[in-house]
C-alpha cells in the first residue's frame, strides 16, 4: 500500500458511528479521494438508512462516492471493478453497487463508465459458473448505453427494474407529442399494481393525460374478463387524473364494466369499483357543474 492510500485509509474509522472524518474526505483532491474508494467500496451498512434515525459513516461516505463518481480519478478507480468475469460474490456486489451509482449520474458525467458497460453487456461470462447469476447486471448496463448514447432517448420498461427507463419517463417527456407512442407500453405494465414499474408508468402518463384517453378507452372495451387489469387501470384515472372533463371521456366505458361480468371481473369486484368511479364523477364534477 503505497503512502498516500495509507493516508486515505485512516480517514475510515472502525467505528462506523463516528462520522468526524467524513468533512475531510468530502475535501479530498480527486487522486486521493480516488486511492480511498478501495477501502469504501467493501463497507456496507449494517441496517437500511430507514430503519436508522442518524445516518452511519457508511452512510455518508457513500454519498460521497455518488457526488464523486463523476470525477474522472474516481470513474477510473470505479471502473476497474466491472470488468467481467466476477469471480466471486464481493466482485458481483460491488459491480451491482457501482452500476446503482453510475445510473444516478448526469449524462456527461455517465460517459466516463460507457466502456465499462459495454464491456459488460457484451461479455459472454459475466459471472464465475459457481456463483448465482448477477440479476439485472447485464440489462442494467445496456440501459445505461441506451440512456448515454441519446439524451432525447426514451422508452418504456423493457424489464422489471429498468431504472434508466423509469428516469427517461420521469426527466424527459416535455411534449404530448413525446408520451403519444409511450401510452400502449405503459398501460401494459398497470395490470399489476406489484409490478415495480406501475408508478413510474402512472406518472408517465399523468403528465399529458389527454394523450391517454383514447387509448384507455380501447383497454376499457377490448380488455374485458382481465380484472385485475381494469381495476388498476381505474385506479390510474382515480388518483392519478383529476376529477373533471377527461373523467366523462371515460363514462361510457366505465358504465359498461358494471354490465355482466367477464373473466374474473367478478372475482376482482370489478362492478362495484366501476360504480364508485361513477358515484365520484357524479359527486365531484357532474353536480359541481350544475351548481354553477
Amino acid at each position: 500500500m503505497n503512502r498516500r492510500h495509507q493516508a486515505a485509509s485512516s480517514l475510515i474509522p472502525e467505528d462506523h458511528t463516528n462520522t468526524s472524518t467524513i468533512s475531510t474526505i468530502e475535501s479530498l483532491e480527486p487522486d486521493a479521494f480516488a486511492s480511498l474508494i478501495p477501502s469504501l467500496l467493501p463497507l456496507r451498512p449494517s441496517s437500511p438508512r430507514s430503519n436508522r434515525t442518524e445516518s452511519s459513516f457508511v452512510d455518508l461516505a457513500q454519498d460521497i462516492v455518488l457526488r464523486r463518481a463523476g470525477e474522472a480519478a474516481a470513474a477510473a478507480v470505479l471502473s476497474k471493478y466491472l470488468q467481467p468475469p466476477f469471480e466471486d460474490q464481493d466482485a458481483v456486489d460491488n459491480a451491482n453497487l457501482i452500476v446503482d451509482i453510475i445510473m444516478k449520474l448526469s449524462f456527461d458525467d455517465m460517459q466516463l463508465y460507457r466502456p465499462a458497460m459495454e464491456t459488460i453487456a457484451t461479455s459472454d461470462r459475466v459471472a464465475a459458473d459457481h456463483l448465482q447469476r448477477p440479476l439485472f447486471l447485464e440489462d442494467d448496463a445496456k440501459s445505461i448505453i441506451r440512456f448515454a448514447n441519446d439524451r432525447n432517448a426514451i422508452w418504456v420498461h423493457t424489464y422489471k427494474f429498468d431504472v434508466m427507463a423509469a428516469r427517461t419517463l420521469r426527466e424527459r417527456i416535455k411534449t404530448p407529442e413525446q408520451l403519444q407512442p409511450l401510452v400502449p407500453g405503459l398501460l401494459d405494465w398497470l395490470a399489476d399494481i406489484n409490478w415495480p414499474p406501475f408508478k413510474a408508468c402512472c406518472d408517465a402518463l399523468a403528465v399529458f393525460p389527454e394523450v391517454t384517453v383514447m387509448p384507455i378507452r380501447n383497454l376499457l372495451s377490448s380488455a374485458r374478463g382481465d380484472g385485475g387489469w381494469l381495476t388498476y387501470v381505474l385506479q390510474y384515472i382515480t388518483h392519478w387524473v383529476p376529477v373533471g372533463e377527461l373523467w366523462e371521456e371515460f363514462k361510457p366505458q366505465v358504465q359498461a364494466l358494471m354490465n355482466d361480468a367477464k373473466g374474473d371481473e367478478e372475482e376482482w369486484e370489478l362492478a362495484d369499483t366501476a360504480r364508485e368511479w361513477l358515484n365520484m364523477l357524479d359527486e365531484h364534477w357532474e353536480k359541481g357543474k350544475l351548481r354553477q
